[in-house]
């Protein structure tokens, strides 16, 4: 018999019971929801992971709390097997409308990140051309944002969040 395409393995993130109201409005009310490592045979890949809901509906705000951004009013997000409580800085989300520094160019928005995270100049510099290279972003290094596509300036930011 053949083996499954894929398999499930740890929990990576979960959101347990999370409520939160704005001016005395319900805004979540005990969300859950658990993300599992999808490990396929042979490959290494990675996983997208999307929430859909109409407009309004707390989506944002969701997405503000699983990455310790905002502190729901009950419930807990758990990161990793540890089941550690969320805090600023270990979830990355890159917005629709994301940040870039518009005055600096690709890598000098990278290596703001870096060092913000506690790197070195030349550490952020060294991950910051990695990153580049891995995106496929190493040839726009030396642009600023405007001169990118809307995914180029996407990639952008999601390796600042990394």
């Amino acid at each position: 018999m053949a083996r499954p395409a894929y398999q499930y393995g740890p929990t990576l993130l979960e959101v347990s019971r999370v409520s939160q109201t704005l001016g005395g409005n319900s805004i979540l009310r005990d969300v859950n929801l658990e993300i599992k490592d999808i490990q396929r045979t042979d490959h290494v890949t990675g996983q997208v992971v999307g929430l859909l809901g109409p407009s309004g509906i707390g989506k944002t705000r969701l997405f503000r709390i699983i990455a310790g951004l905002d502190q729901p009013d009950s419930g807990e997000v758990l990161i990793g097997e540890q089941k550690v409580p969320v805090q600023r800085g270990m979830v990355g989300v890159v917005a629709q409308h994301y940040p870039l520094f518009e005055h600096r160019m690709v890598l000098g928005n990278l290596l703001v990140a870096g060092m913000l995270a506690g790197l070195s100049r030349a550490e952020a510099r060294k991950k910051a051309r990695g990153f580049l290279e891995r995106f496929k972003l190493l040839d726009r290094a030396d642009l600023y944002p405007c001169q990118l596509s809307g995914g180029q300036r996407q990639r952008v930011a999601i390796a600042q969040q990394f």
